[in-house]
């Protein structure tokens, strides 16, 4: 019996002397390996001295991106930030057929924002809170044709790779404007209103958006007046003879708005409304006669893209000697 106690006492004590040296072993600096040598060493820097500078990055890519911003956002760090967008103009259907003596009555631009129907108000009317829109201030919007031709594909490299526009385009876009003005708004503001149209048959009503009538002579001349003509008869031909439309924003009082659009959705485009002379075989105005002719309204839309890019102009940073550095967004 005693050899077997003293024998348990030695195995005991045996054990716990290699947990001790095992214990040992285990000590190592953790994240030695990533860091290096000589690790967190805060004594090589005290005599260091180190300088701190926010940069502007080079220009980006900005075409055939899924959404595009439009407006001027003011940021207290970062300063203002303009956004426009230069956009090809694709036609619905090629080689149109515009009817017997069309007469142009409007030609309207749509391109719904991004909202969510909150409630109604007392009357039945749908409220709306706008999302994807970044500010509440005016800024100034004008549209205008241009002539800069947008290549599918990039002839520098033999026309093999696709074209790249880039977020510094706007001053090429200036040098290339046709003088054509379509649209100006020196206070251009986002409304959350819901869009109510009245039609002789009905009354329709969709969620907010940006609704401008655009000139109509412009349209009458370009699109109307080109029935028949080579100019409609292809989209190449088509978009080598219209070739682009520049949404600009410019800044006018201390703040603005920046938008974020979807130009490719459904809704997007640009819409002639125009009256045609039609036989009135019906007797729809109920005159006795069916022989006459009466006008009917009549309508040919005209779709963004598909190449657009956006043009962003950046308030430069006034400090050179930072104390704090900024991580902008896109």
């Amino acid at each position: 019996m005693n050899i077997m106690n003293t024998m348990l006492k030695i195995t005991t004590v045996i054990a716990v002397v290699f947990s001790f040296v095992a214990c040992e072993d285990d000590f190592e600096t953790v994240g030695g390996n990533v860091i290096g040598e000589p690790g967190f060493n805060a004594d090589l820097y005290e005599e260091t001295e180190i300088t701190a500078v926010n940069n502007n990055l080079a220009p980006v890519q900005t075409n055939n991106l899924p959404l595009n911003l439009l407006g001027v956002y003011s940021d207290p760090v970062f300063g203002d930030q303009t956004a426009s967008i230069l956009s090809q103009v694709s036609l619905s259907a090629i080689d149109p057929d515009f009817g017997d003596q069309p007469v142009l009555d409007s030609v309207v631009l749509n391109i719904p924002y991004f909202s969510t129907q909150i409630e109604n108000d007392a009357a039945g009317n749908a409220q709306y809170r706008l999302d994807s829109i970044y500010g509440d201030a005016p800024f100034k919007l004008s549209i205008l044709e241009t002539n800069f031709f947008m290549n599918q594909f990039d002839p520098e490299t033999n026309f093999e790779q696709a074209q790249k526009y880039y977020s510094d385009l706007g001053e090429q876009i200036e040098a290339n404007l046709s003088g054509e003005v379509l649209y100006v708004n020196e206070s251009f503001r986002p409304s959350n209103k819901e869009v109510v149209e009245y039609t002789e048959t009905d009354t329709l009503r969709h969620a907010p958006r940006m609704k401008i009538k655009l000139d109509t002579t412009f349209f009458k001349k370009k699109i109307l007046d080109k029935e028949g003509s080579t100019e409609l008869s292809s989209m190449a031909n088509f978009r080598n003879y219209f070739r682009s439309l520049y949404l600009k924003a410019e800044k006018t009082g201390e703040d603005g708005a920046m938008m974020l659009l979807n130009l490719a959705g459904a809704d997007a485009g640009i819409t002639m409304y125009y009256t045609v002379q039609v036989a009135d075989t019906g007797d729809a105005d109920e005159d006795g006669d069916s022989e006459e002719l009466v006008g009917a309204p009549r309508s040919f839309k005209l779709n963004f893209g598909p190449a657009r890019v956006n043009t962003f102009e950046q308030e430069a940073p006034t400090v050179s000697d930072a104390q704090n550095l900024y991580l902008k967004g896109g």
